[in-house]
């Protein structure tokens, strides 16, 4: 025969779980009374284990030895406000916007090199569009300053582009061709 509990008039913690919390986050105190592990119990009636084991764990070790009831209701009711507030979802960048968004970047880029009187090195520009078949960058990224990769097979970065020789050659053919890769 099995038996429910009432939450309105039972704690839902037992006299095991509570002295338990004690006998964890007050180790120097000894064992726990039962008076005090009844008044503890009474006095977190309407709280779980697991929440009172996480309010005691956002207090910190220190703060935690000397919690009082009234301190871990605190700790709770703060965590479980949080959990209820919801958050809007940020909206989906759509690629159109994200195209923009990066057209816009380089818009901003090419400003700052003409106001600070740079050049712009366009080999660099072109090989980044697409992927170096050396050493696997990705587009947009630099070459990694490998010399050598697993099969042997050397190939040094361009000291003033700094790209492989081989990226520069797919993108001036990528270009050509019409095809990007």
């Amino acid at each position: 025969m099995t038996t429910t509990r009432s939450t309105a008039t039972e704690p839902k913690m037992s006299a095991a779980e509570v002295r338990s919390l004690l006998s964890t986050f007050r180790p120097t105190s000894g064992t726990p009374s039962d008076a005090t592990v009844e008044a503890w119990r009474h006095t977190l009636a309407r709280c779980t284990f697991g929440e009172c084991q996480a309010a005691l764990l956002a207090l910190g070790p220190s703060r935690a030895r000397t919690a009082t009831p009234e301190q871990i209701i605190a700790g709770i009711r703060t965590a479980r406000a949080a959990r209820t507030t919801t958050t809007v979802p940020r909206p989906r960048v759509s690629d159109a916007d994200r195209a923009a968004f990066a057209a816009s970047g380089a818009r901003g880029i090419e400003r700052v090199y003409a106001a600070m009187s740079w050049t712009r090195n366009h080999d660099r520009a072109l090989a980044q569009r697409v992927a170096c078949p050396f050493c696997r960058a990705l587009p947009g990224r630099l070459c990694r300053p490998l010399s050598r990769d697993r099969s042997g097979r050397a190939e040094r970065r361009d000291s003033v582009s700094l790209v492989h020789p081989s990226r520069l050659e797919r993108a001036c053919a990528a270009e050509d061709g019409g095809e990007r890769r």
